[in-house]
């Protein structure tokens, strides 16, 4: 195999072609490795921040939630409660707004992804529970309006037959003063009972307990019962009386109060079912803070795996950060090597011939014409060598025809 031979040209295209390709070479390395940092700093930017933040509001969101929820909890006026719902039902659409933009995030994040799953399971316990918590508040405010209706009703009746009954002295018998006087005293005993009754149904709207309740219903029920009994009395009493226009109106009010008292006792009714609502929204709420609770954990939970994730993420751009370093070490400590070995070389190959050619040509001038030059490459060099080799061949010839002419003459 013949060896390869290089000129001195397509040596120097040679060396600086290797130092563009390393050149080249290493700004791909260098690209790709700040492409590598930036799409880390993109995940960590755009990925882990981004869930971390949006985990954070979630749990904000849901605090104002529940924060509604309790001030809907010591409101009682219908206008009230429906602002707080209005506002709590907001919220509600923005937390699943919100929620759904988390999901988008984490969709490659399995355990992330799970507990985002949890998250959306508790919190939909927790808005249930919410609306019937709504629901049996507005219930209390129904039935309370209610209560409050039929209970002026209750103090109007027990007026008008309060005042019938103080009006029995109007009444004018004057053959008959033993009877006026009874009708009068049981007409007064009548009026005491109900003032008592007026006293003992205003603490109707205070109770807040069924057994409490139903205590009070028993209660007013005797009071009730002792009115009946005076009342069928006042009636044998007016059988000889014909002015009987104040006891048959004593008599609608007391059916009246009959029916708001006793059967079906709607004051009792509406009451029981105000107590009935309000355990019930207390019940309702307090199922709502154990899934917010849940729901809260949970988030929690997912800010936990963000955390870490941007943690990692940040690992990952501090590696690709250090292999990026360690790189361009690597690559300037190889660019001096070749810079060095390249320049070495070209030295070699250049200044080495040109000093054999300058001393070769220093003897010549001198005189001395029998050193000849090794060519060794067949290049510019082997051409200059065998140029000056020819010189001297020259020369020598030269002197010798003229030596030669001049022994001739």
């Amino acid at each position: 195999m013949s060896k390869l031979t290089l000129t001195i040209k397509q040596k120097i295209v040679m060396g600086f072609s290797t130092i563009g390709i390393l050149l080249v070479a290493g700004s791909i390395f260098f690209y790709n490795s700040l492409t590598q940092i930036r799409q880390a700093n993109s995940n960590v930017e755009l990925l882990a921040v981004p869930v971390q933040k949006q985990s954070n509001a979630l749990q904000i969101q849901l605090l104002n939630m529940i924060k509604v929820a309790a001030l809907g909890l010591t409101q009682h006026e219908t206008s009230n409660l429906a602002k707080s719902e209005q506002e709590y039902g907001h919220l509600n659409q923005e937390f699943q707004t919100a929620l759904a933009i988390l999901r988008s995030k984490v969709m490659d994040q399995p355990n992330m992804l799970k507990t985002l799953q949890q998250v959306q399971t508790h919190y939909q316990e927790y808005v249930a529970h919410s609306e019937d918590f709504y629901l049996a508040k507005k219930n209390v405010a129904t039935a309370n309006s209610a209560y409050l209706t039929h209970y002026q009703s209750f103090i109007d009746t027990r007026d008008k037959a309060s005042n019938d009954m103080l009006d029995l002295e109007l009444i004018d018998l004057p053959e008959n003063k033993q009877l006026l006087e009874d009708i009068i005293g049981n007409g007064t005993r009548i009026d005491d009972m109900l003032f008592t009754l007026k006293n003992t149904m205003s603490g109707l709207k205070q109770v807040n307990e069924l057994d409490v309740l139903a205590q009070h219903k028993e209660d007013v029920g005797f009071l009730i019962g002792n009115t009946k009994n005076n009342f069928e009395f006042m009636l044998r009493l007016f059988a000889t009386v014909d002015d009987k226009a104040l006891i048959d109106d004593f008599a609608i009010q007391f059916a009246i109060l009959n029916e708001l008292l006793l059967e079906p006792a709607t004051l009792y009714q509406q009451k029981q079912q105000a107590l009935d609502d309000t355990i019930n929204a207390h019940n309702a709420y307090n199922r709502s803070v154990e899934s917010f609770d849940a729901t809260y954990q949970q988030l929690t939970l997912l800010l936990t795996l963000a955390e870490a994730r941007f943690e990692e993420l940040q690992r990952t751009t501090k590696a690709k950060v250090a292999t990026g370093e360690d790189l361009a070490i690597y690559m300037a400590l190889l660019f001096i090597i070749l810079a060095a070995f390249i320049a070495v070389a070209t030295t070699r190959a250049m200044l080495g011939p040109l000093a054999k050619a300058n001393k070769s040509l220093a003897l010549i001038a001198q005189g001395d014409l029998t050193r000849r030059l090794k060519i060794s490459n067949q290049d510019e060099f082997g051409d200059l060598f065998n140029n000056i080799n020819k010189l001297s061949d020259d020369l020598t010839a030269l002197l010798k025809n003229i030596s030669q002419n001049a022994y001739s003459l």
